[in-house]
């Protein structure tokens, strides 16, 4: 599997891979400069993996509403029906073959991909999907503050209030549209992983993943991977517990909201 970069998923008809790969690292200073918080929150590199939200923005189907405070966008979204998901799902296919080439499969991680629903397995028929999973309580209000980061780097008033109930739309629909994508996926394709394990054991986690999909599990590959770990461990920061109260929401607004989402995930095999 390969993983995109940056400057891929940002610029991909670019045939100078130089020049591109340096714009990448000015947007990269440009977001530590104007929010430490945000990239620690949610660090980028140029040459490390890039989620593919950022090819998802040509479709007009992506997370444009995690940056800007648009209503009427997000309202459109929610209402968008199969048809329309399947034609910018298709888009979003031809621009990943653009950036890909001929690599071969490609490792691609965005939550935004639930936003196509079921029209994602339609484009890509045989991919596996690996989904991690924790309490909507405290992914709310996670995603909620991670809302509230970005949007301070582009506006001045940005409303609690108003991020918190977004973050809780966006969960419930997003989580209604994994569940229809989960429905038209091929069987045995899906690997459901606790979140709390992938941090407790983060290596073993990735190694009962590659052994799910086929991959090589020798000791070989868990001693790159563990050294790829500690290298990474510069970027680990403590857990931060957001409550729903800083958000205007309440532990009872989350459950109830998402009710479909706790039952479904309440009959999944967990890996």
């Amino acid at each position: 599997f390969r993983a995109l970069r940056l400057g891929e998923v940002l610029e991909p008809f670019s045939r100078d891979e130089r020049a591109r790969d340096r714009r990448a690292a000015e947007i990269v200073r440009a977001i530590g400069w104007l929010s430490p918080a945000a990239m620690a929150a949610h660090p980028m590199a140029v040459n490390g993996p890039a989620e593919c939200q950022h090819l998802m923005e040509a479709t007009f189907v992506a997370a444009f509403f995690v940056h800007f405070d648009v209503p009427g966008y997000w309202q459109w979204m929610a209402m968008l029906g199969v048809d329309e998901l399947a034609e910018a799902c298709g888009h979003y296919g031809k621009l990943v073959a653009a950036a890909t080439g001929s690599d071969g499969r490609l490792l691609s991680k965005a939550p935004a991909h639930v936003l196509y629903g079921a029209a994602l397995p339609v484009t890509f028929p045989d991919m596996w999907v690996i989904r991690t999973h924790r309490s909507a309580e405290t992914a709310v209000p996670s995603l909620a503050n991670l809302i509230a980061l970005y949007r301070r780097i582009f506006s001045r008033n940005v409303s609690k209030d108003r991020v918190g109930q977004l973050a809780l739309d966006v969960f419930r629909l997003g989580s209604q549209r994994m569940i229809e994508m989960h429905e038209r996926v091929q069987p045995g394709r899906a690997i459901d992983i606790d979140y709390l394990r992938l941090v407790a054991d983060p290596v073993g986690t990735v190694m009962a993943v590659f052994d799910r999909l086929g991959l090589e599990t020798s000791r070989r590959i868990e001693d790159r991977l563990r050294l790829r770990y500690r290298a990474e461990r510069v970027h680990e920061r403590s857990a931060t517990p957001y409550s729903p109260h800083n958000f205007g929401l309440t532990e009872a607004d989350i459950m109830t909201t998402t009710s479909q989402y706790s039952e479904w995930l309440s009959q999944q095999a967990m890996l």
